[in-house]
């Protein structure tokens, strides 16, 4: 399985949103790093993804973008907007920027939504 790489942004969304299908038939797994507080795109994209019987994890605390102070908000969005247990897992960025605390607590919050760690420089010796 592959899963590769997105930042949120327009084109790629608009991209990802275009190849739905192939996505879906190819088991390819996006990740989506949303970067613009405008999350109609993302949803439009999720959506298309979810109607070929795509997967995709949609990262809840970004390191790029508008939403990078926002987490709360993206995390709001992403609970009102797809399902436990769907075809959408919340991906949780492990950085220099997040503790173990809050990584743990990430994981235990999102648990119905099939978390996945994403690691970007964690530094954390001990979990």
């Amino acid at each position: 399985m592959y899963h590769p790489y997105f930042r949120g942004k327009q084109f790629e969304l608009l991209a990802i949103k275009e190849l739905a299908e192939l996505i879906a038939q190819s088991a390819f797994v996006p990740i989506i790093e949303p970067v613009r507080l405008n999350t109609g795109g993302l949803l439009r994209t999720v959506q298309a993804l979810s109607g070929a019987e795509g997967r995709c994890v949609i990262v809840i605390n970004p390191k790029h973008g508008e939403f990078q102070r926002e987490h709360a908000a993206l995390q709001a969005f992403f609970r009102e907007n797809f399902e436990e247990g769907g075809l959408v897992s919340a991906g949780i960025l492990l950085n220099e920027r997040v503790s173990a605390e809050e990584a743990i607590r990430l994981n235990e919050n999102f648990g119905p939504y099939s978390p996945m760690l994403i690691h970007d420089g964690f530094l954390e010796e001990e979990v």
